[in-house]
């Protein structure tokens, strides 16, 4: 019979493994709207009452879940980069859409042999229907390719600039002029925003295809982290259906409404 181990017990092996600090980001299954509108706040949280108070400067952070509104993704990112010297974004299962971002300013992203990365592609609403972006630059309705274009250009450009800040993109990719190989940018493009269906993965075939810093984790370590993600949501809903974030640490779980 398998061990029935605790959060604490499972950060605690995982810490030893990684030989750093370990993070858990959730928030309630029942209630996934993600990444919204001032969630930047647990970010800044974290770092001020956690990140700051150890004096940490490098550490893994687990990863799961879909994203939600981009700026605010985008602001988190910004706030992680800003205040670690290094740090590893681990995706034991899935991350989609504008979480997307998070991992894209680690300094390496560590997954399992099924881990799965959606799409981050700019998705609107448009008189009750919603678009992708990418899919309509050529739509017959003039408004809609506007509306496209205008979106992927803003997109395009944050996405440039956090892989110019960033550290996951392999120097090769990057001129002297510290902006990155347009063929690269183009393939990254391609991967992350092309694909079929907004629910569309990216698997690790895919992202080896990519010059990323990437590590394939072995099956039990990636084991240990999905289940300790699992616990970490059902106390986060348990505790209230009107918890929004979890974010556990050593000295416990922090909860966010």
């Amino acid at each position: 019979m398998e061990e029935d181990y605790q959060e604490a017990e499972i950060l605690s092996k995982l810490e030893d493994f990684f030989r750093k600090p370990v993070f858990v980001v959730v928030y309630n299954p029942h209630n996934e709207r993600g990444i919204a509108e001032n969630d930047e706040r647990y970010i800044k949280w974290f770092i001020e009452s956690v990140i700051k108070k150890r004096n940490i400067r490098d550490c893994t952070i687990i990863l799961n879940g879909f994203g939600g509104d981009l700026k605010t993704a985008v602001l988190s990112s910004q706030i992680l980069r800003e205040n670690l010297n290094y740090y590893s974004c681990f995706v034991p299962s899935v991350i989609g859409s504008s979480l997307i971002y998070l991992a894209l300013q680690a300094n390496k992203l560590i997954l399992g042999e099924k881990s799965i990365l959606t799409q981050i592609d700019p998705i609107f609403e448009y008189k009750g229907e919603t678009l992708r972006a990418i899919k309509n630059l050529s739509n017959i309705d003039a408004e809609i390719r506007s509306k496209s274009q205008k979106i992927i250009n803003y997109n395009m450009e944050i996405l440039k600039k956090i892989l110019k800040k960033g550290k996951l993109i392999d120097k090769k990719c990057f001129s002297k002029q510290n902006e990155i190989n347009q063929s690269e940018l183009e393939r990254i493009i391609h991967l992350f925003m092309g694909k079929e269906f907004h629910e569309s993965g990216l698997k690790i075939n895919d992202l080896k295809n990519l010059k990323i810093n990437i590590r394939i984790e072995d099956k039990e370590i990636v084991k240990l982290a999905n289940e300790l993600i699992k616990k970490c949501r059902e106390e986060l809903f348990e505790m209230s259906d009107h918890n929004r974030w979890m974010i556990f640490t050593k000295e416990g779980g922090y909860f966010f409404e």
